[in-house]
């Protein structure tokens, strides 16, 4: 039977998503978006498994192996959900510390992360205010460039008419 070799396929593929799970704390850096990025496409894979699975469990006769693949077809479905939703948890956890001027390798505690998140907050306000007084002065300069610019355009109207 082909739904035998779909079964042990997402056997297979889960607990290698599942292992890469739970390798991630253990990770950082690039390591940790290398392993998200396996994730992702075992992820991917397993969706497509889980399709061939489905489908072959449509070609069996006898309802009551059916509906024994059926339900199969249903853990799976619920434990492909379970980890896309901590695939996306573990992504969105290791944005949150690449913005916020990553983990740290010990665990913090809670008035750390908050003094860290408020310095990351002041570098990016103090970044914003430079780039504030870079774009006035940037228009400035185009007001003067364009003040010159009307002054020579009215000279040259002056010497055609004279």
């Amino acid at each position: 039977m082909d739904i035998n070799y779909w079964d042990e396929s997402l056997q297979t593929e889960i607990q290698s998503v599942t292992d890469l799970m739970r390798s991630l704390s253990s990770s950082s850096g690039s390591d940790r978006s290398n392993r998200i990025n396996d994730i992702d496409s075992k992820l991917s894979r397993i969706r497509n498994i889980l399709k061939s699975f489905k489908m072959e469990t449509r070609l069996i006769k006898d309802g009551i192996v059916r509906r024994g693949f059926e339900q199969k077809y249903d853990d799976y479905d619920k434990r492909v959900k379970e980890l896309q939703r901590e695939a996306k948890w573990a992504k969105t956890e290791g944005n949150k510390r690449e913005l916020f001027g990553g983990g740290s390798s010990h665990a913090a505690t809670a008035e750390e992360e908050g003094d860290a998140m408020l310095n990351r907050a002041d570098e990016l306000q103090d970044k914003t205010q430079e780039s504030l007084q870079h774009t006035r002065q940037m228009v400035d300069a185009t007001k003067d460039v364009a003040v010159a610019t009307l002054e020579e355009l009215h000279r040259q109207r002056d010497q055609i008419k004279d």
